[in-house]
């Protein structure tokens, strides 16, 4: 059945607001342990110095993906982008399976173990590599099961989750507005801090996500979304709009607790683990729970 012919656009605010959800499934998509280490050090070496790249990195994604995804919907060969990509030269298709069979391997690798360590540190049973593979059972399910709107429905619940988990837990050990205000505004390099240079953990931070592979993934949740065609573009612009505040929220959470817990006493982290083991010492078992929760 052509979804198009179902799925009708919102007249309201309210319908607006119900219709959002292909932007917030690509937020989680994107999120990863690795994220949460990378915010976390650069808050830790640099404090709130360097805010504005991490805006000016999911900046350059919306545009990016923004473009992509009106492609998606205002094409003349009504196809998607990677079937526009094949188009242009038969060597996409081969090099884009290569990249996304290696890049899935290593993605799925790191947010199993994030899973795995979130789950078994929150509540105490089990081992880590026995959540893992729990959460690849159920992945593997939903992969074979035509469940997007269920898929949506439980990332809505997951990302509100996640939002007052992170947002929470910033606001818990005592956020400085001033420092937040002047790392937005300032564009200042300071200089370096830790064992990574200011330069280059921008220069990586704006590569990593304006430049990933996975920002080819978001115009596929709008087709299983059932937006197909010119009239979605509007519902679709703001949809993503949303998404990209929500991963500016969330991030920044992440970033000030690394400006509030390690950039005052020098220290680092190497693994996810090491920010909730601050937050517990900080805050107590309530803050190292919430944060594990998200």
């Amino acid at each position: 059945m052509n979804n198009d012919s179902v799925t009708t656009l919102p007249r309201t605010f309210y319908e607006y607001v119900r219709s959002f959800g292909p932007g917030l499934v690509v937020v989680l998509t994107w999120l990863g342990a690795g994220d949460i280490v990378e915010m976390g050090i650069a808050g830790g070496d640099f404090g709130y110095s360097l805010m504005w790249v991490l805006v000016l990195a999911i900046a350059m994604r919306f545009l990016f993906v923004s473009l992509i995804a009106k492609y998606q919907l205002c094409n003349q060969h009504g196809e998607g982008v990677l079937d526009g990509l094949a188009r242009l030269h038969p060597w996409y298709a081969p090099l884009l399976l290569a990249a996304a069979f290696v890049l899935g391997h290593l993605y799925g690798a790191y947010m199993t173990r994030g899973v795995g360590e979130a789950c078994a540190n929150l509540t105490g049973i089990g081992q880590v590599w026995q959540w893992a593979v729990l959460s690849n059972v159920l992945a593997l399910f939903l992969v074979f099961q035509p469940a997007y709107q269920r898929v949506e429905a439980v990332f809505k619940v997951l990302l509100a989750l996640l939002s007052v988990s992170f947002a929470g837990t910033a606001i818990w050990v005592g956020p400085n507005p001033a420092g937040i205000a002047r790392g937005l505004i300032s564009l200042e390099m300071p200089e370096q801090s830790g064992k990574f240079g200011p330069w280059l953990i921008a220069v990586g931070m704006i590569g990593a996500v304006g430049g990933s592979l996975m920002n080819l993934v978001y115009p596929y949740f709008i087709e299983a979304k059932g937006w197909r065609g010119p009239k979605f573009r509007s519902l679709q612009f703001y949809d993503f709009l949303l998404a990209m505040i929500v991963m500016i929220i969330l991030n920044l959470a992440i970033w000030t607790l690394g400006a509030e817990l390690l950039h005052p006493k020098h220290a680092t982290i190497r693994e996810m683990d090491d920010l909730p083991r601050l937050l517990s010492e900080v805050l107590g078992r309530g803050g190292h729970a919430l944060f594990y929760c998200g």
